[in-house]
């Protein structure tokens, strides 16, 4: 089993490295683990289909705070997909999308936009 997420996660920086794109996900709820750390789920558009993503809760305050946790959902924020297989994803929380562009939930850029 560790062999198995060794290499799952060596597969998928590979095809997060190039021919990628970038969209805006909604964050739709959060799935909390017990053996495994709390996930942030969430949707997001590529060529008017849509897809799931799931990315880990990094810090302490970040999985323990339910507040925190919660004033997150409903928002948007940019994600980084593989266009080849956009099942492989990346969420970057520290780039929530701008007033100016929240009705842009399916534009795609091939740079992170801002």
């Amino acid at each position: 089993m560790i062999c198995y997420i060794y290499f799952g996660n060596k597969y998928r920086r590979s095809y997060l490295k190039t021919n990628v794109g970038y969209t805006f996900c909604t964050i739709k709820g959060i799935e909390y683990g017990a053996k495994v750390s709390n996930e942030y789920l969430y949707n997001f558009y590529v060529d008017d289909s849509l897809w799931e993503g799931s990315f880990p809760m990094t810090t302490k305050l970040e999985t323990s705070d339910r507040s925190i946790q919660e004033k997150s959902f409903g928002k948007m924020f940019i994600v980084k997909y593989s266009k080849e297989k956009p099942y492989f994803n990346e969420l970057f929380l520290d780039k929530p999308a701008p007033d100016s562009l929240l009705d842009c939930l399916k534009c795609t850029w091939d740079k992170l936009p801002f």
